[in-house]
């Protein structure tokens, strides 16, 4: 009796480390399964976040802005993004070896919640990648952009120094005094240097001053962070032009009299 006695208690206690060792299993399990869910939903609002990030298409509109966040971009890419990758790399881990466990110990198959699995998470991951090319394609379209108006802007700058250079040297003339003229000639070559000046000074609005303005005007469509000095410059230039032409329109009578003056006294 003694013998069968602990021969039975031989079999109540491996019984019971048998079902310590289910336990056990099925709180691993259920722990894994867990960690996996809370794992991926956390994985993918976080990949949400940087999505929101990525797509924002603000911009300050300067070119250090635009150099800025392109910095920005590829810090992600260099940092954030394996860290990212790695917490990837962690979840599929977690899966398969939750996965091995369940084969191993012939259980059913572990299925993750709706949204949750391998599967989505590729699937969010290839939508981040699209994004971030998208990204990339429109911070360099910015800094080339920027990069364009810089160009413009030395171009309207060389123009606004040609014309101020050309509006000096013509108010001088229009300001000298012709009292000196004694003569029909003089009088008439006075003249005919004035017309030439008129006809020159059409020809350097029409086309000079109009390229200024143009290049201007593109600037400020653009909003340009310096629009407001290509005014300025511009402002200075029609400012020098429109003296240059009321002094010619003051100037013509003037010559006009020496001549009448001249052909009289002859």
């Amino acid at each position: 009796e003694y013998f069968y006695g602990i021969a039975e208690q031989r079999k109540i206690d491996q019984a019971a480390r048998r079902i310590q060792k289910v336990i056990k299993f099925t709180k691993k399990c259920d722990k894994l399964r867990a960690d996996f869910a809370a794992d991926s939903a956390a994985y993918l609002e976080r990949l949400k976040k940087v999505e929101a990030v990525l797509e924002d298409r603000t911009i300050d509109n300067t070119m250090a802005g635009a150099q800025r966040k392109l910095e920005e971009f590829y810090k992600y890419k260099t940092e954030d993004k394996n860290v990212i990758l790695g917490y990837q790399l962690s979840l599929e881990s977690l899966f398969n070896n939750l996965s091995m466990l369940l084969v191993q110990n012939n259980r059913p198959e572990f299925v993750p919640p709706a949204g949750l699995s391998l599967k989505d998470i590729e699937a969010a991951m290839l939508h981040l990648e699209q994004v971030e090319q998208e990204r990339k394609v429109a911070l360099h379209a910015e800094l080339n952009r920027q990069i364009k108006l810089l160009k413009l802007d030395d171009q309207h700058k060389s123009i606004h120094a040609k014309l101020a250079a050309y509006a000096q040297d013509k108010l001088a003339y229009l300001a000298a005094c012709d009292a000196g003229i004694e003569s029909i000639g003089a009088a008439q070559f006075a003249l005919r240097t004035l017309d030439a000046f008129d006809k020159d000074l059409a020809g350097v609005r029409s086309s000079t001053l109009a390229d200024l303005t143009k290049i201007g005007a593109e600037l400020v469509a653009e909003k340009y962070e310096r629009s407001a000095e290509v005014q300025e410059r511009e402002a200075a230039d029609n400012t020098a032009f429109e003296q240059m032409g009321t002094l010619s329109a003051e100037k013509r009578p003037v010559l006009d009299d020496h001549l009448a003056r001249e052909l009289f006294k002859e």
